[in-house]
């Protein structure tokens, strides 16, 4: 049975060698359960097992020497100085850090409600068998060491250059950014044929004939052997045949790999690369090539670089598998969610991403596409297949020129509009007969109301359209036209899918820059250049937009005398701002003013967290907020009142990256993100100070839960 305690107290070891709990004359045995936002030092030698806590946010600080043991800690503050260990435990919604010498051992991180909170490992610190899931970030700066880290549906974590890394698993959900050098590179690329190479322009397949590949023009009047080497144009790789040896060099070389087809033991520069499902490269060096590899598709072995400036990206799309991928310096790889990953190398400069899910604009199925012909469910659709189209307010029909069907699977632990869940637009949502029927649409998808488009999750007000939290995993369905358009789904206007992950080819590239004037254009899609129409998500557009439907709702739907339940949601005002020091120690407000808060800090302190709840302000005014920040305090100037004198701690409006902090709005003003770092230097060392802090907001916070 645990004992409760409050206030301050530490964790020691006594004569007998057990671990007993103290404050000022008492002390208890443990296990101990943290209640009304106690604070726990763990001291030199000292173990403290199965410690809990109940409410409030308690703050434990493990010191040299000191072990933290299969613990469960809920929404607190967790600090392992150096020589501290922590093993065993479970961490729910905890901002942690881990100091030079620390070590965590078979630690669980994850957060349990509304955002996330970081486990931060710095320099020196070892991480050994770690789990992180559900909304648990943990970051690893460089000089930071990890063996083993297990990243869960959910779950995210983020390696900088100079942490060392082994034993990264990454189970379907989770993501992973990895900007260090991982596992053993071979950096040797193929040898390639240098006697009798063949130079091909032109569009040419690579066709299996008898046993082996010949290499066939477009026209079919032209046959060559291997080896060849590619100056521009066009290589389509077919099924059964396998391209070794190619040397694409020079004009922009493209190749496409269709299902069955491979290309080997070749290096492609400068140009593009496309693999479609069954398709296979391996044993390739890829040097400066935009390249997708679609589902089904599959890499072994390839080598990844750019030796030139900038970077070209590698997208490997959902089903898609690289095994063994050697990842160097301007060609970041990224793998989406559903994709696999095994065994990759990462060189110094190499990037690689694998996202555990990104936000999609698609169909459910059952959505009714209009076509010359009538409606087709979105699900029946064929490639090729004409749909109508809407361009300058005039209905054609298009080509469909690619279709995806892709599996979603929901992520509870994260908001409802990052979750995944599908949005349920009643039929008359947006008018009459408009939808014509029900139709549900992921979060992101857009609806053309008055002129522009506006993402779903904007409009979502709990009534006629709404979230479906029964619906955890479920198919969806993207519907692509050679351009972005407006097309038509239950006798609603909305869009066509706007892929803005595939890189642009450079004719494009070069067609649009001719078109915008030479203004420039993203290596990428983007609404603002591609944009069938505008895409609106300024509140001032947006809300009178959302008032309207949840209007037409109340209208339609309740009967006389029935009242609509209140949008607005339940917050509270109170930020529970403090400081905590790097030994984990809290420290409350002293004085406080209108706009200041005084803290008083202690005798050789350098260094203070400024902590407080956190919210996002969609949560707390409404959806048609497109302000999806987790923010905690706006902070304006800062004074530290010590011994030597009066000094400004600003920092934070002197712009760059800062931990716990936003991104810089104005000069004379900053958000925390709930857990900033407050350097202090040298003043308070020879004795202890007043930090006086100006709150410029706070909140409000979503209400807590209640019991």
């Amino acid at each position: 049975m645990a004992t409760d305690i409050t206030g301050i107290w530490s964790a020691v070891r006594n004569t007998d060698g057990v671990t007993v709990y103290v404050s000022g004359q008492a002390i208890v045995d443990g296990p101990v359960r943290l209640v009304g936002g106690a604070t726990l030092r763990i001291m030199s030698g000292a173990t403290a097992s199965g410690v809990t806590n109940s409410g409030n946010t308690p703050t434990i600080s493990v010191t040299s020497g000191g072990t933290l043991l299969s613990a469960t800690v809920i929404n607190g503050y967790v600090s392992a100085l150096g020589g501290a260990t922590t093993a065993e435990n479970t961490l729910i919604s905890v901002p942690v850090t881990y100091y030079s010498g620390a070590e965590s051992h078979g630690d669980l991180f994850f957060a349990s409600g509304l955002g996330a909170d970081t486990a931060t490992f710095n320099s020196g610190a070892v991480v050994i068998d770690a789990t992180t899931s559900s909304g648990g970030p943990m970051v690893f700066n460089a000089g930071a060491t990890v063996s083993g880290v297990t990243v869960s549906a959910g779950g995210s974590v983020r390696f900088n250059s100079g942490s060392v890394i082994s034993g990264l698993i990454v189970e379907p959900g989770g993501s992973a950014v990895v900007n260090t050098v991982y596992g053993n590179p071979v950096l040797s690329g193929p040898e390639l044929p240098v006697d009798n190479v063949t130079v091909l322009t032109g569009t040419w397949s690579a066709v299996l004939s008898g046993d082996r590949t010949v290499y066939v023009n477009n026209a079919n009047t032209s046959t060559v052997n291997a080896p060849i080497r590619m100056s521009g144009g066009t290589l389509i790789v077919t099924s059964g045949a396998v391209a070794s040896g190619v040397l694409g060099l020079g004009g922009y070389p493209t190749v496409s790999v269709l299902s069955g087809g491979t290309l080997a033991e070749s290096q492609i520069n400068n140009g593009y690369v496309y693999v479609n499902g069954g398709g296979v490269t391996t044993g390739n060096a890829f040097n400066s090539n935009p390249i997708v590899y679609s589902a089904g598709a599959s890499s072994i072995g390839d080598m990844f670089f750019n030796s030139g400036y900038g970077a070209d990206s590698v997208s490997v799309r959902d089903g898609a598998t690289l095994i063994d991928p050697q990842i160097q310096n301007g060609a970041p790889v990224t793998i989406s969610s559903g994709a696999t990953v095994v065994n990759p190398v990462v060189t110094s400069g190499g990037s690689l991403t694998i996202a555990g899910g990104s936000a999609k604009a698609c169909f459910l199925a059952g959505a009714m596409i209009e076509t010359p012909d009538g409606e087709c469910p979105v699900e029946a659709l064929e490639i090729g297949q004409l749909i109508m189209v809407y361009r300058d307010g005039v209905a054609r029909p298009e080509p469909v020129t690619r279709l995806l069907k892709a599996r979603a699977e929901v992520d509870s632990a994260f908001e409802d509009d990052r979750a995944g869940y599908p949005v349920l637009v009643s039929a008359h949502s947006f008018g009459p007969s408009v939808p014509c029927t029900d139709l549900l649409v992921t979060a992101e998808h857009c609806f053309l109301l008055e002129g522009a488009f506006i993402p779903v999750r904007m409009l979502v007000n709990g009534l006629n359209i709404r979230y479906l939290r029964d619906r955890t995993h479920y198919d969806y369905y993207h519907v692509e036209l050679a351009r972005h358009g407006i097309i038509r789904a239950n006798n609603a206007l909305t869009e066509s899918y706007l892929d803005t992950v595939t890189a642009l080819r450079r004719d494009e590239m070069a067609r649009l820059e001719d078109e915008a004037a030479g203004t420039g254009v993203a290596v990428h899609r983007s609404w603002p250049v591609h944009g069938a129409a505008p895409l609106r998500i300024g509140r001032d557009f947006v809300k009178p937009v959302h008032d309207a439907i949840r209007a037409r709702y109340r209208r339609r739907d309740i009967r006389p005398g029935l009242s609509v339940p209140s949008e607005a949601p339940e917050v509270e005002t109170d930020p529970d701002l403090h400081l905590v020091t790097e030994d984990g120690t809290r420290l409350d407000i002293r004085r406080r003013t209108e706009h200041e808060r005084i803290f008083e800090i202690p005798e050789g302190t350098r260094r203070v967290y400024l902590a407080s709840r956190t919210m996002r302000p969609c949560d707390v005014e409404g959806p048609f907020l497109d302000d999806r920040r987790h923010l905690g305090v706006l902070v304006g100037r800062m004074t530290l009142f010590a011994a030597r004198g009066t000094h400004p701690v600003n920092a934070h409006l002197e712009g760059g990256d800062l931990e716990g902090w936003e991104a810089l709005d104005c000069g004379t003003m900053r958000w925390t993100t709930g857990h900033a770092t407050l350097a202090l230097g040298p003043y308070a060392e020879t004795g202890p100070g007043l930090l006086a802090i100006e709150i410029l907001a706070a909140g409000p916070y979503p209400a807590r839960a209640t019991a």
